[in-house]
């Protein structure tokens, strides 16, 4: 059952753009039209061409929207779980200074699982937000860098004979390398 709430709230929070969760946005459109938003919202961000450049695969990369709604499909698990690890622990620092027995009203039981999911949603948001804040900043590095010297940087960061996906190869690095950055300090 708890599993099956995590995954369903993962979903449900991932398909809405931080824009539109700050002005309470959850609505119960289908989840793909709220991914379809979220790409829309981030490319509104990053900018047309920084966002074709980085979700685009195909000769003129008209197909970033496609391939943006497509790559956010499946939710960030570890994020949900690191969101849940964060709220419990602050649950049990809570309950061991306030300890309370089992003899607990079920409404005040309640209240307990009501703020533990806002808890939940809170840092799964805030989580989200750093996440998308790195990987906006790793394809602006990589847009400079690539402005710089394009043809070094398809040579450095391309794969196979034509050196193709350069583009995509230095942001997923830049943003691997930056998050291992994050994790060891």
């Amino acid at each position: 059952m708890r599993r099956a709430w995590i995954a369903a709230m993962a979903v449900a929070l991932l398909a809405v753009p931080p824009a539109a969760a700050a002005h309470g946005g959850d609505r119960p459109d289908s989840s793909k039209k709220n991914r379809s938003q979220a790409c829309k919202a981030l490319r509104a961000q990053m900018g047309t061409e920084l966002f074709r450049a980085t979700y685009g695969t195909n000769h003129n990369k008209r197909n970033a929207h496609g391939k943006c709604v497509s790559r956010h499909k499946r939710p960030f698990r570890g994020l949900v779980a690191q969101a849940v690890r964060e709220c419990k622990a602050q649950v049990e620092a809570k309950q061991s200074r306030h300890f309370k027995g089992d003899d607990r009203k079920s409404d005040d039981r309640r209240a307990d699982r009501r703020a533990f999911r806002q808890c939940v949603r809170d840092r799964f948001r805030a989580l989200l937000a750093e996440r998308r804040a790195a990987l906006r900043a790793a394809a602006q590095s990589c847009d400079a860098e690539r402005s710089a010297n394009a043809a070094a940087f398809r040579e450095k960061y391309g794969r196979g004979k034509h050196k193709r996906h350069a583009f995509f190869r230095c942001v997923v690095q830049t943003f691997r390398a930056s998050q291992a950055a994050q994790t060891s300090a």
